[in-house]
């Protein structure tokens, strides 16, 4: 993080963003795996969402006549 970090400027207000990590750290006992904390981390995450759905979707299709059971 701190290489690349060198190539980012952060934009809008960084004491909402502390504020906010702050509170989720101190105000809850179930944090989330990935934090996304920008318009920029949303948009990507969300694109990563719909490649994983799509290939999800095609998975499906071929995956519907096969059942794998354990023997043993």
């Amino acid at each position: 993080m701190r290489k690349i970090s060198s190539e980012w400027e952060a934009q809008g207000d960084p004491d909402k963003a502390i504020k906010f990590i702050y509170e989720l750290a101190t105000g809850t006992d179930k944090l989330p795996i990935r934090l996304a904390v920008g318009q920029d981390a949303i948009g990507m995450i969300n694109e990563k969402v719909k490649e994983l759905h799509d290939d999800l979707e095609n998975a499906e299709k071929i995956s519907r006549d096969i059942v794998l059971t354990r023997t043993g």
